[in-house]
C-alpha cells in the first residue's frame, strides 16, 4: 500500500502520534508560515498538509 506523504504546520507534539502509523510518512514540520511557504517542495510534494490550529 502506498504511504501518505504529510507536511505538518504547527507547534509540535502531534508528529509523534502520526509517526506511529505505518502508512503515513512525515516529510517535514514547521511552526513558521514563511518556512511552509518558502520550503522547496519540488523534490517531494506532500499529499497532505496538516495545520495544527492550536
Amino acid at each position: 500500500m502506498k504511504s501518505i506523504k504529510l507536511m505538518i504546520y504547527g507547534q509540535g507534539g502531534i508528529e509523534g502520534i502520526i509517526k506511529q502509523e505505518g502508512d503515513i510518512k512525515v516529510m517535514g514540520m514547521t511552526g513558521n508560515k514563511m518556512d511552509l511557504l518558502d520550503s522547496d517542495h519540488t523534490s517531494v510534494i506532500p499529499d497532505v498538509i496538516l495545520i495544527d490550529a492550536r
